[in-house]
């Protein structure tokens, strides 16, 4: 009897022990991911943490203090961390923020979520990287140039010059961005699945050219996201580890026989 109720008591005590990591991760993502914080206004844009780190909290704007020039009040040769906690934004304004770090040799950290834009550029334009957190891709200025939407208003020049400006940045570092055309399909490679974001391990950033990636997608994170649904006004939900498609190109690629990323049978978008 006496060691059944210990048995019961480690596996209580075992359970609460997780459950306490769970919500202590999921907490620590939500006070870290400023980019959701700045929904409400607070500690946003870019600012300085030291005289050798600065920090991206909030959205990639075109103006204000997620723009170019607000980085380059803080940005200085001595700076040699940038911390990332965004969702996003111009990709205009992140591909030329991306061009000067990768020229300074400044490395990158993922510490709440980076996505779309903050991921695309700025995030491998670092010398060293390190995911300790989410990192999250869903297409590129080259896939929009591609697959639209062409909805009123869209200029077909300014989406030709902002996807020569995508193919150039990737070229500069070496890294096949088939994997970022890929990320835009609607089910972002998963086939038979929709997701909003695809968050491939370091392992498959390696194979496309994303070199000294350290760190990794927080599982504990993905896997609390995958529970909301972002058309609904939660949280976007993740599509990681195999990908159907992205191991299909790598495939072909590997063996000289490579295949376009692009299929033009599938939905694309966001």
């Amino acid at each position: 009897m006496l060691i059944r109720r210990l048995s019961f008591c480690f596996l209580i005590v075992t359970f609460l022990f997780f459950a306490l990591v769970f919500v202590e991760r999921v907490r620590r993502f939500y006070v870290e991911s400023s980019y959701l914080q700045c929904e409400f206004g607070t500690n946003c844009g870019w600012i300085k943490r030291s005289e050798t780190a600065i920090a991206l909290n909030g959205n990639i704007t075109a103006a204000g203090n997620g723009s170019y020039a607000a980085f380059s009040k803080v940005f200085t040769n001595s700076v040699k961390t940038i911390y990332l906690n965004s969702g996003g934004g111009s990709v205009e304004e992140a591909i030329k923020i991306a061009n000067v770090i990768k020229v300074s040799g400044a490395d990158t950290v993922v510490t709440g979520a980076c996505l779309s834009a903050c991921s695309n550029y700025i995030f491998i334009s670092g010398r060293k990287k390190r995911i300790s957190g989410v990192l999250g891709f869903h297409g590129g200025a080259v896939s929009i140039y591609r697959h639209g939407p062409r909805s009123p208003g869209f200029n077909v020049d300014y989406a030709a010059a902002l996807a020569k400006e995508e193919e150039i940045f990737f070229n500069s570092l070496n890294v096949d961005r088939a994997f970022i055309d890929i990320s835009y399909r609607k089910d972002r490679g998963f086939v038979g699945h929709r997701y909003d974001f695809y968050a491939p391990d370091r392992n498959i950033l390696e194979r496309f050219g994303v070199k000294n990636v350290t760190g990794g997608q927080d599982q504990i994170v993905l896997g609390y996201l995958r529970i909301f649904d972002y058309q609904k006004g939660g949280v976007p939900q993740f599509g990681e580890g195999n990908n159907v498609v992205v191991n299909t190109y790598l495939r072909s690629r590997d063996s000289k026989h490579v295949s376009d990323a692009v299929d033009e049978n599938v939905e694309y978008g966001f």
